[in-house]
């Protein structure tokens, strides 16, 4: 028999809980199938993993065991998560290859989308910035480069 973990996300910000559909897997074969049927919170498309692998766009995952699997699910917005630590003063920013400030936000929590003005931005590296002050009143500056893959 194929159970799926319980599905809520603690992510405030991203989804929230998901429902799945599943087809058991019978005497022992390989055969089951879990399908995602619905998403609630984050903003979409979502990309999905089963039992800890890699992300992927499909709703459906087919030739699952019988047994115990857990479903991640994670939203198309890159951004600053506070892991429950008391942040003020953020501000997180992404530049594309040239400088062009392309993305900015004071909200924690919040991410890009991959768009500009509503475009889909080419996949390619992007540059962010991020700076804060922790609950020890203290600035801070976190920078690094990310992918984008379409």
């Amino acid at each position: 028999m194929l159970t799926v973990a319980p599905s809520t996300v603690n992510n405030e910000e991203g989804p929230a809980n998901i429902t799945s559909a599943i087809n058991h897997a019978f005497c022992g074969e390989i055969d089951g199938k879990i399908t995602i049927a619905a998403v609630q919170g984050g903003v979409s498309p979502y990309q999905y993993a089963l039992n800890g692998g890699s992300f992927v766009p499909n709703k459906s995952f087919a030739g699952v065991a019988p047994g115990s699997h857990t479903i991640a699910v994670c939203d198309d917005r890159i951004g600053p998560i506070q892991n429950g630590c008391r942040v003020t003063d953020m501000q997180f920013r992404i530049y594309n290859r040239w400088g062009q400030l392309i993305y900015e936000t004071s909200i924690p929590g919040a991410g890009w989308d991959g768009t500009l003005k509503g475009l889909p931005q080419p996949a390619d590296t992007y540059v962010y910035t991020c700076s804060y002050s922790g609950a020890d009143g203290v600035k801070r500056m976190l920078k690094g480069s990310f992918l984008l893959i379409r």
